[in-house]
């Protein structure tokens, strides 16, 4: 986005009279820091505050009266190098009078110092001759041998072949030790435009699919004198200037001098602004130091400690221990602590002495000790790989170079600081504090709000040690399947033949992690499978040596001569435990693993010729995770032929371990049929192998009647849904109690999906279930229940009878169990007998029957009436 010039930004009448007010006073006076905090938040007033003391102020790039300024703008965020070297660009196409660029790195060959050459001739194009831009530039000097990084300026002035009599181009470089460089990253035109970055102008950030991840800032207002008194601070101080240009023997570039420039047009232009801003950097220290008494680690430092809600951190590297004490210190006050860091960025350099040592160390020993020592704050402290996709971690290079803080949504701290040694004790660096809500609110929507949401908080973290212990030495992202071998230079952040435990960190389940010895995956050696069952905040897996199960995981260590301390290989995929067979030379499953063969697909397996399994050596096996129908046939004879000894294995149901001790045994038990066909024996000389896998048709889904429905048909047609290609029937049973031990119903030849029950007693409830057929049957389907229409009981018989006469009566409904009462009055009940019909001799005084009819488990009763035709006989009167 290329942006108006000031004069552009407000109408010719405010122009007008803020040149003719400003024409009145001093620079320095504009730019000189009030004490009053009016329009300050608390943590920029903290900021402002503790960078002042005297033993910090000697370690500012910036002079106190420019570290404070409060008319600024945010004008724009660039996002990854072809945004920020375009933006960079239009700032310098802009310049009137002077460009001060100061870089860290400098490709003469990148896009980026292709764009900074085109923003300088769109700047001087209009310009008259003997009119000259001045362009200061300045690198850190690393390379002081023949390819010496002024000649790479050098190059690249030449390349751009400006006019000369319009600009003026002096270079410098900075003195690089390997502790102590210029690291700054800053565009500074005419004094009042700002560009902060965390890019370099190289190669990485050209437009291409592999770019690395950085961010830039611009920036108008007096900030930008800020930055440029931390540009003069360098060039007066520090700078190495160079008189370059071709000579007949020698380098074009020789030692020269140049003063800082006058300055005459330097004036307070007002940028349409009141965002406050500080600068806050440090000059380059060369000794081996732990200091943090300059403006960036103090700003840094005191925003940690005095946030009250949150922090937003996003850095290539979080090693320095000033900053990882201060992290743990705002975790442990409640807040929230949200950091996105690189995985492998620079880790050979950050492993030297004195450096901090590399990200995925430092993230496991932050963890664990929040984990360990501060568990009720546990969560508070979020670190999370930056991944370009959401899916995979990055790791190495290309990757996130962004150098962000921003802290409880009112500051954001960005420049070219990182969190790591370097830069927090001995690098010069130049950033800013950004005190406007509102900006920061731009900078958490477009980089750190996106950044966060595609990065990579479900990771596995593998340890030197058992039980966690020693250092992290590999992280894997937990989202994305894949197989890794540890010997690709693709993992090279990872050390192979290391880990003995790995710890589970926010991964989501089902998943299976899998690990082995065998760099190719090859299961003639030890491996292990982690079944990870549901969802998982944090959990340690202490050796790999062991098989165990628990509601979060179940594990299978597949044994041979130990995995603890030589994993080489590793898949993650969706898939639930692998279905196989471990073959030992030792009955009992003992001594080493032969082979392990995965059970997935029918096929046959030639030990003669096979790549991993030895011929003539297993004794026994251990059966894993088959379903009901596996079978496995083992030969002496390579080619599959009888004439020798052979034996069958037959899964009757699903097994997660077992152990058939020998081959030489014919025996059967809940789990297997194991059938031994003897010649001369078999153990320790099986050749051959024999995998039949069953495909079992899906369960079918019950749909009517409903679950629990009541008053249905005694004649009801039951129905479901169809088990998928291949079933040819379904059997159907029908039981009033609900472990069908004698069903009512039992049809194993049902064509269709449903099927008419008849003659089904009246109010019972009734369980249902189906299985399908393929060639083998599949699993009962889900249990459903309903009850038939009400019945109830009633007497049949006479209700009038003469003295000495027979009486029958019936009880109704027949095929239930009866129990007959009998009294006269209101008096007690008798017991009558127990059949279905009672028979009685008519006496001369009337009574009263009952019955209780019990019938598919439930009771009701019935009463009637008799009366005695006699006379004088009564109901009341005891016969």
């Amino acid at each position: 986005m290329r942006l108006p010039t000031i004069s552009r930004l407000y109408g010719t009448t405010v122009r007008s009279a803020c040149v003719a007010l400003l024409s009145l006073v001093t620079v320095s006076a504009i730019g000189a820091t009030s004490q009053a905090y009016y329009n300050l938040s608390p943590i920029a007033q903290y900021i402002d505050s503790a960078i002042r003391a005297d033993d910090v102020l000697r370690n500012s790039p910036v002079s106190e009266e420019w570290l404070l300024s409060r008319d600024n703008l945010f004008a724009e965020i660039y996002i990854d190098g072809p945004q920020i070297f375009n933006g960079i660009k239009d700032v310098i196409s802009q310049a009137q009078h002077e460009v001060d660029i100061v870089f860290y790195v400098w490709d003469e060959n990148s896009q980026a110092t292709a764009l900074i050459g085109e923003g300088l001739r769109d700047a001087i194009e209009n310009r008259s001759a003997g009119n000259k831009l001045l362009v200061r530039m300045m690198l850190s000097d690393f390379e002081p041998g023949f390819n010496r990084v002024i000649n790479k300026l050098y190059n690249s002035v030449k390349k751009w072949n400006l006019d000369k009599s319009k600009v003026t181009f002096q270079l410098a470089t900075h003195p690089h030790g390997a502790f102590g460089a210029l690291h700054d990253k800053t565009i500074v035109v005419d004094g009042y435009r700002l560009v902060v970055t965390g890019a370099n102008p190289e190669k990485v950030h050209d437009d291409k699919p592999d770019k690395w991840h950085d961010s830039g800032y611009y920036f108008i207002g007096s900030v930008g004198r800020s930055a440029l008194a931390s540009v003069d601070e360098a060039w007066n101080y520090h700078g190495r200037h160079w008189d370059c240009r071709p000579r007949s023997f020698g380098f074009d570039c020789v030692d020269s001098y140049h003063p800082q420039p006058s300055r005459p047009w330097l004036q307070y232009v007002y940028s349409g602004g009141n965002i406050p801003m500080i600068a806050v950097g440090r000059k380059a220290d060369g000794s081996i130091t732990n200091a943090t008494n300059n403006p960036q680690d103090v700003a840094w430092l005191t925003a940690l400690d005095n946030a009250t809600s949150h922090v937003h951190v996003e850095t290539p590297n979080i090693n320095d221990d000033g900053f990882r004490a201060a992290v743990i210190r705002a975790a442990t006050r409640d807040v929230e602590v949200r950091l996105i860091t690189s995985l492998g960025f620079n880790r050979k350099a950050v492993n030297l002495p004195f450096q901090g040592g590399d990200n995925q160390e430092v993230a496991g020993e932050l963890l664990g000790i929040m984990r360990d020592a501060y568990p009720a704050f546990a969560d508070k402290l979020k670190i999370c790989w930056y991944s370009r996709d959401g899916l995979e971690i990055m790791v190495g290079k290309p990757n996130s170079h962004v150098k962000y803080m921003s802290v409880d949504g009112d500051i954001a701290i960005v420049g070219s600081g990182n969190m790591d040694t370097q830069s927090w004790n001995h690098s010069r660096e130049f950033n800013v504090v950004v005190d406007s809500r509102a900006a920061v609110q731009t900078m958490e929507s477009e980089l750190f709000g996106p950044d966060w949401n595609r990065a990579i908080c479900s990771v596995f973290d593998f340890y030197e040690g058992n039980g966690g212990t020693q250092e992290s030495m590999c992280t894997i992202g937990a989202i994305k399947n894949k197989t890794i071998n540890l010997k690709s230079s693709a993992y090279s952040h990872c050390d192979n033949d290391e880990a003995r435990s790995v710890r589970f960190r926010d991964v989501i389940g089902p998943k299976t992690l899998t690990l082995f010895d065998h760099p190719d995956r090859k299961r003639e050696d030890d491996w292990t499978e982690i079944i990870i069952k549901r969802n998982i905040k944090s959990k340690l897996i202490s050796t790999f040596q062991r098989s165990f199960e628990d509601d979060d995981v179940r594990v299978i260590y597949h044994r041979n001569n130990g995995l603890d301390g030589k994993v080489s290989s590793m898949t993650l995929t969706s898939d639930p435990a692998s279905p196989s067979f471990d073959f030992y030379e030792g009955n009992n499953a003992s001594q080493n693993l032969v082979c392990s063969l995965e059970a997935k697909n029918s096929r046959a397996i030639n030990f003669k010729n096979h790549s991993q399994c030895d011929n003539d050596e297993a004794r026994s096996i251990v059966l894993y995770s088959l379903n009901a129908g596996h079978k496995l046939t083992v030969y002496d004879n390579p080619d599959g032929k009888k004439n020798d000894d052979w034996t069958e294995i037959i899964v009757k149901r699903d097994i997660k371990r077992k152990v058939i001790n020998t081959f030489q045994r014919s025996f059967e038990d809940s789990d297997v049929r194991v059938i031994y066909h003897k010649d001369n024996g078999l153990d320790g000389k099986v050749s051959r192998a024999e995998i039949s896998v069953v495909v079992y048709p899906q369960a079918p889904t019950l749909t009517s009647p409903a679950n629990g429905a009541t008053d249905v048909s005694v004649s009801p047609t039951l129905r479901w849904i169809n088990s998928g290609a291949g079933t040819t029937k379904y059997q159907l049973q029908v039981d009033n109690n609900n472990n069908f031990s004698s069903p009512v119903y039992n049809n194993s030849s049902v064509a269709q999906t449903y099927r008419t029950v008849s003659s089904l007693a009246n109010d019972t409830r009734y369980y249902w279930r189906v299985r399908a057929y393929n060639g083998v049957w599949g699993n009962w389907s889900a249990v459903r229940n309903f009850v038939t229409v009400t019945w109830s009981a009633s007497i049949g018989g006479p209700s009038l009878l003469t003295p000495g006469t027979r009486g029958n009566w019936t009880a109704n409904p027949s095929g239930g169990t009866y129990q007959w009462w009998i009294r006269s009055g209101s008096g007690a009940w008798s017991s009558a007998g127990t059949f279905r019909t009672y028979v009685k001799i008519m006496g001369t005084n009337s009574f009263e029957l009952k019955v209780d009819v019990t019938k598919n488990g439930v009771t009701k009763d019935a009463t009637h009436d008799v009366f005695s035709s006699g006379g004088g006989g009564c109901l009341d009167c005891i016969p």
